[in-house]
Formats: C-alpha cells, sequence, structure tokens
C-alpha cells in the first residue's frame, strides 16, 4: 500500500503493542466488553 493510504510516521513514533497469548493484544484483552475495548484503542490509527 502506498503512503496515500495511511499516513506514514517514523519508527519511533509507532505505538508498541505486546502480546501474550490467550490474555492480551496490546491494549485489548480477550473477555472485554465491547465498550471497554473500543475506549481502549481510542485514537488508535490505522496503519
Amino acid at each position: 500500500m502506498g503512503a496515500g493510504v495511511w499516513g506514514v510516521v517514523e519508527e519511533s513514533q509507532r505505538a508498541v503493542w505486546s502480546f501474550a497469548p490467550f490474555e492480551q493484544v496490546g491494549p485489548l484483552r480477550f473477555g472485554m466488553t465491547h465498550d471497554r475495548a473500543m475506549a481502549a484503542v481510542d485514537g488508535v490509527v490505522a496503519g
């Protein structure tokens, strides 16, 4: 995908998401309600 589709940011400006199997991916924890998941990723931009 080209830079026109999503904004391209420097590596140092990208969010780092951790992964714990069967527990969480970034700010999302398995078992969260939809509302809590939406609040956890508020402001996160795809890309």
